[in-house]
């Protein structure tokens, strides 16, 4: 992509972030982003057909920046259950702190009639980050894993928060990390009473 193309687009995408920061997407006209961006109508229209089309790839942008940031983590199973649950970095806290820092623009936009694409891209990015991360997983394992996150985060959101940003990540960590071994058949109805008890 030619880079005056990539600043273009990246100040459209900030100005989007900006906007919905105040407004609900529906309030955001076209001319608001571009004069938001200092750039001119038509070259918006070079660039997308329209502000869902924005949107739906500044959701993409936001998930390939997330991903290319924390592309050293190894989600195996063999090092998740290397994880102190009482420490230690957990495979979800990046995302759940970007979630955190942009809590009204998430909740914003899951509150709109633009959910569903919301979902659509956070699962897509997750469910991509997780099989590039773990490519001996069977595809259910990763269904299980990508809807535990996803679930939760919503259900997170639209609470208000209702517990810190480590507190869901252990959540999500024993969820998904229990889910998988018992896919598997390694997790006993014993061993998940344990694994409650000493949580």
């Amino acid at each position: 992509m030619d880079p005056r193309q990539r600043r273009t687009q990246q100040a459209l995408q900030n100005a989007l972030w900006q906007l919905l920061e105040l407004h609900d997407f529906d309030d955001i006209r076209v001319t608001d982003l571009v004069a938001h961006a200092d750039i001119a109508l038509p070259t918006f229209y070079r660039n997308y057909e329209n502000k869902v089309d924005l949107l739906t790839k500044t959701l993409y942008a936001i998930g390939e920046q997330l991903a290319s940031e924390h592309a050293h983590m190894n989600l195996s199973i063999e090092n998740l259950l290397q994880v102190d649950a009482g420490a230690g970095m957990l495979p979800t806290l990046p995302f759940l702190r970007f979630v955190d820092e942009n809590f009204l623009v998430i909740r914003r936009l899951l509150e709109s009639p633009y959910n569903l694409l919301v979902f659509e891209a956070m699962l897509d990015m997750m469910a991509a980050q997780v099989r590039r991360d773990t490519p001996g997983w069977e595809p259910h394992e990763v269904d299980l894993i990508v809807g535990s996150i996803i679930g939760c985060v919503y259900q997170w959101v639209l609470s208000d928060r209702k517990y810190s940003v480590e507190e869901l990540a252990h959540m999500i960590y024993w969820t998904t990390t229990s889910g998988v071994l018992a896919l598997r058949g390694k997790l006993k109805p014993a061993q998940m009473a344990s694994l409650i008890d000493n949580g």
